[in-house]
């Protein structure tokens, strides 16, 4: 077998990589001493940070509004009226509605926010032109709102944001209060309602039943909303134009063992809306790219 190369050998290489990329120790090299000598190693990716509102709070909402003639508007499923209301062997209309209607359903991985923006309008078949200018900006506002507070003194972080435009009740994807299992998750409506979520903060009383969220077994979501979450007046509605920013589990401040700590804030229960049959909706959802 191979002999190890002698400390002044490995001295040479290292002093070779100076020469050649003395860029390297900006990049993120560090230098080590061994036994066997000096050697060069790259230090690990910085790790994700838990933005210091967090700490505090489960939630966050920041309303950014559009303008009544949104291009959101334009790829929301048509509904078949004729169908829906006088049915017939040519329609499917009537059961059509009682489901509704799926459209476009896009995803886009970026780093800037502008490209994911300029992406997500192009999958979804939103042309960028002049009057289109302010929603290509407005979309590009929202990511870069999210990804701020993943980026949290670790440096921009590589995102993943989906567009889901429907029709009808098939819009209301998740119908009962649930935690999401990712660090932070921002979601938000262009079209139509937002989502329901119980904002918390930090020393206050949980208004959530916790074992209830956890462990009930009911099929019935609306009788299971109403055990979770025992009193509606704090729950958030929110808006189209809303951006909500939500804590997820792997954010939770418990002990390392799991078990609830003094002064714990708990992730940010939340479900979809009640959506008619007739009410369209266009939902922006964006999570760090490695936790999708």
């Amino acid at each position: 077998s191979r002999s190890p190369a002698p400390p002044a050998a490995k001295a040479a290489t290292l002093l070779a990589l100076l020469l050649h990329r003395p860029d390297a120790f900006a990049e993120g090299f560090v230098i080590s001493t061994t036994a066997l000598g000096m050697t060069a190693v790259a230090e690990a990716p910085v790790a994700l940070q838990k933005h210091p509102h967090f700490h505090y709070h489960n939630s966050d909402m920041r309303s950014m509004p559009l303008s009544p003639s949104s291009a959101w508007e334009n790829i929301v499923p048509k509904a078949d009226l004729v169908g829906t209301l006088f049915g017939g062997a040519a329609s499917n209309g009537g059961r059509q509605m009682r489901r509704g209607i799926l459209g476009a359903d896009v995803t886009v991985i970026f780093d800037e926010p502008i490209d994911g923006a300029r992406r997500l309008l192009d999958e979804v078949g939103i042309k960028i032109q002049d009057d289109n200018y302010e929603t290509l900006h407005h979309l590009k506002e929202a990511l870069s709102y999210y990804q701020d507070y993943v980026s949290f003194a670790s440096g921009a972080r590589t995102c993943k944001a989906r567009i889901v435009a429907s029709r009808g009740p098939v819009g209301t994807k998740c119908p009962r209060f649930h935690l999401d299992h990712v660090p932070v998750r921002l979601i938000m409506s262009f079209v139509g309602p937002g989502c329901d979520y119980i904002p918390e903060s930090k020393g206050e009383s949980s208004n959530v039943d916790r074992s209830a969220l956890n462990t009930l077994d009911l099929d019935d979501s609306i009788r299971a909303n109403r055990i979770i979450v025992p009193d509606e007046k704090f729950v958030v509605h929110s808006r189209r134009g809303e951006a909500v920013v939500l804590m997820g589990r792997e954010w939770d401040t418990v002990d390392e063992a799991g078990n609830d700590a003094t002064g714990i804030l708990h992730a940010a229960a939340h479900k979809s809306p009640s959506i008619s049959p007739f009410e369209g909706r266009v939902l922006l959802t964006v999570d760090l790219a490695e936790d999708c």
